[in-house]
């Protein structure tokens, strides 16, 4: 079993797990056997999360949930604790894997970037991961 899913148990938060390469990768993650925080910020993208948390349920063999979704701006330090609390709770562990794939703010549905400049883009990815950084390595300490 163990060749099987190499992750099995493991706790996996996936912040962008709503839509996109986070979902995909939030679905590889389940075909090894983790466990899965479906992290996404917007209250629009509920519905992919909620949605995606009970695929991932209904497809597993086990009567335990593998995955849920949690709502939490990882800009937030106390938004990321939050995060890490709840993934606790509900898996009765602390989190294994973290992994971000947040989509920028400034592109549209469609993945064109709107509104926007190259030094503004830089500037955001910079300061976000500055804040996630250190949130992540305070709480995953």
């Amino acid at each position: 079993m163990a060749a099987a899913c190499p992750l099995h148990d493991r706790v996996a938060i996936v912040t962008g797990a709503s839509r996109g390469i986070g979902r995909a990768i939030a679905i590889h993650l389940a075909s090894l056997g983790a466990r899965l925080v479906l992290n996404y910020a917007s209250s629009s993208s509920s519905p992919h999360a909620d949605l995606l948390a009970t695929e991932l349920n209904s497809s597993s063999s086990s009567s335990a949930p593998r995955a849920v979704a949690v709502q939490a701006d990882v800009s937030d330090p106390a938004n990321v604790k939050s995060l890490f609390d709840r993934a606790e709770s509900f898996f009765g562990t602390a989190p294994h894997i973290l992994v971000a794939s947040l989509q920028p703010f400034f592109l549209n549905k469609k993945g064109y970037f709107q509104n926007t400049t190259p030094q503004r883009m830089l500037d955001w990815s910079i300061n976000l991961g500055k804040k996630q950084g250190f949130g992540y390595h305070f709480e995953g300490a």
